[in-house]
């Protein structure tokens, strides 16, 4: 599903990201990316959502290379994906009911679908009766539940995850993960960044780790959760 073929990123800055990554992740597979601050964690992400894009080397999906999409793949692309950011990027001049259903919105749905799948994202991540409030009533670890919900809310194939549980407390941590075990059951493939080994020291998943920009670790480990 997606493939890193010696990608390179290098800023501006000359500050080098990532360093001849190569990778593949195949469909419905759940992978972890560590590594510390600053390893090119967040940098991999992007390129995958096509937020930032390769000095070097391809980054593919389904076997298309994502330098090369049309305007109108790009935008099917995205509407497949579901991104949850370390620190989200909420509308602040919008209320929490609106921030989750802008990708339903995109996708044009109905008014009665979108309000059911926007009530149900929310209840599942707690925030229900925060729905009319704006982003700048909520605590840090309120906004991040709902950047979780606006990524979950229309069941995306793929979700990338960018320490999302950054602001959240520990049993927070796990509902969040309990939720994305509920997608990855029903077909998402999942690839969560972190540098919060304790979070996932149980979790028997596939870890990619990065150093300095370097893919320096491969491990597979078989698991029964999420079968």
């Amino acid at each position: 599903m997606i493939r890193f073929d010696h990608v390179s990123k290098r800023y501006p800055t000359g500050q080098a990201a990532l360093r001849d990554v190569s990778f593949s992740i195949e469909k419905n597979e759940w992978v972890f990316i560590t590594g510390h601050s600053g390893a090119g964690k967040s940098t991999l992400i992007k390129l995958i959502a096509c937020i930032e894009t390769a000095s070097s080397g391809v980054v593919s999906l389904n076997g298309h290379g994502l330098d090369r999409l049309s305007r109108t793949q790009l935008a099917r692309h995205r509407q497949n994906m579901g991104v949850i950011f370390q620190h989200p990027t909420l509308l602040h001049d919008q209320p929490v009911f609106d921030n989750v259903a802008l990708p339903l919105r995109v996708a044009a749905l109905s008014r009665r679908e979108i309000e059911r799948s926007v009530l149900t994202a929310l209840d599942q991540v707690g925030l229900l009766d925060r729905r009319h409030a704006l982003p700048a009533a909520l605590s840090g670890g309120e906004q991040q539940r709902v950047g979780i919900a606006r990524a979950m809310v229309a069941k995306p194939a793929l979700i990338l995850a960018d320490e999302p549980t950054g602001n959240l407390d520990a049993s927070l941590s796990k509902n969040m993960l309990e939720l994305l075990f509920t997608l990855h059951r029903s077909g998402a493939t999942v690839l969560l960044a972190t540098h919060d080994l304790t979070l996932i020291e149980d979790l028997p998943y596939r870890r990619l780790h990065l150093a300095v920009g370097l893919l320096e670790e491969r491990l597979v480990l078989k698991s029964e959760h999420g079968a």
